[in-house]
């Protein structure tokens, strides 16, 4: 690939992860590589009342986009200390009396343990991973939190974008916050295990293994970088 094919590439990537809508509600910020080729994009949205905590929960419905992702792929997500651990009871707030997992919202309160597996895995290549999370606190001050990731990154996940979903005023409003980690080499799978006291509607994971050139690659980090450096502005 030449530097200019390059370029458009990634000229049209940025305009598609700013401004594309997309056929999730809260998929706002897609990467740009999805539906390239060594990519994977599976997601979660909680509607199913089925699920409880400590069960096995694979991906919704087909994928977003890239190959299938592997049946091996999943998440278990798991409430914290009481009374969250007995959340369902009669004796919790009103807003999660029978109104949350079903609906498309789990109570944390805990951990999600999310394991993603990867096609053909190639130990030269770099991993790149994109990570949606729409949250809210279920308290002032409290947010999610990487507490375990598997490979390790070199370093740590990093806030490409937060898009408020709700009523700036009310410091519990709804958010979806976009994470970025890369590492060096494509693994069999990765995991990681978010924690935090919120409220959590929907969860995209996109992995890519990058395969083209030092140059394109080069191009690709640019414009990486630059998202990371216009957050850090904001």
């Amino acid at each position: 690939m030449n530097s200019s094919r390059a370029m458009r590439w990634l000229v049209v990537g940025v305009a598609v992860l700013v401004l594309a809508a997309s056929a999730l509600a809260e998929d706002l910020q897609p990467p740009w590589w999805r539906g390239q080729i060594s990519t994977t994009s599976q997601f979660w949205e909680f509607n199913d009342s089925t699920i409880w905590p400590g069960e096995i929960v694979p991906p919704d419905g087909s994928p977003v986009g890239g190959q299938p992702f592997l049946p091996s792929t999943y998440l278990i997500w798991d409430v914290g200390p009481p009374p969250w651990d007995h959340w369902y009871q009669e004796d919790m707030p009103v807003e999660y009396q029978g109104r949350m997992v079903g609906l498309g919202v789990i109570p944390l309160s805990g951990i999600i343990d999310i394991l993603v597996d990867n096609h053909d895995p190639k130990p030269e290549n770099e991993k790149w991973m994109w990570v949606q999370l729409t949250w809210r606190p279920q308290d002032q001050g409290e947010f999610p939190e990487f507490i375990w990731i598997d490979p390790a990154p070199a370093d740590p996940p990093q806030i490409i974008e937060e898009i408020p979903l709700g009523d700036l005023a009310d410091p519990l409003h709804w958010r979806e916050t976009t994470y970025f980690w890369k590492l060096d080499h494509n693994p069999p799978d990765e995991t990681f295990v978010i924690e935090g006291t919120i409220n959590v509607d929907e969860l995209v994971v996109d992995t890519w293994c990058v395969i083209p050139e030092p140059a394109s690659l080069a191009l690709m980090g640019l414009g990486v970088a630059g998202l990371l450096a216009r957050r850090r502005r904001k």
